[in-house]
């Protein structure tokens, strides 16, 4: 860091670039006017329900901070790891997809992804054909590691 960036002064600055404008700031009430940089995080310590997470849509001379909400979508190129006694907590109203479409793969327990698998087609009356359909079910729910395979 050149002696152009600000590390951490009274202001609550946390970060800026070279050019003065804030990159990340901490403290206590989310930030308006300009100065930031398009992307800019504010760190708000004093939020109501823990600390809270806002970032600069706007532009350097009329900043926006919009809150970071689990409504935006999330990607990521990396792993994610959630801690021991994390939970996922979904709404209630229109429920939510794990993949949303076929060719999309998942594997759980350390199985390799797999996409969906085709409709294993109903048996007809022979007790051969149940056992089809049934191994047929056995193989798609241990390729997809729900199960572990024999």
């Amino acid at each position: 860091m050149t002696g152009r960036h600000r590390a951490h002064d009274a202001s609550g600055v946390f970060l800026a670039d070279e050019f003065g404008d804030i990159v990340l700031e901490i403290g206590k009430t989310v930030p308006s006017g300009s100065g930031y940089v398009k992307g800019a995080l504010f760190i708000d310590d004093d939020a109501v329900s823990g600390t809270a997470v806002y970032v600069n849509q706007g532009t350097v001379d009329s900043s926006t901070f919009n809150e970071v909400t689990s409504t935006n979508s999330i990607s990521s190129t990396g792993d994610t790891t959630l801690s021991d006694g994390v939970d996922l907590i979904l709404n209630t109203t229109t429920g939510t997809k794990i993949g949303t479409a076929a060719g999309q793969k998942l594997g759980f327990w350390g199985a390799t992804p797999v996409a969906q698998a085709d409709h294993i087609g109903d048996p007809d009356e022979t007790t051969a054909a149940h056992n089809t359909a049934i191994e047929a079910i056995l193989v798609v729910l241990e390729n997809a590691g729900l199960t572990a395979s024999s």
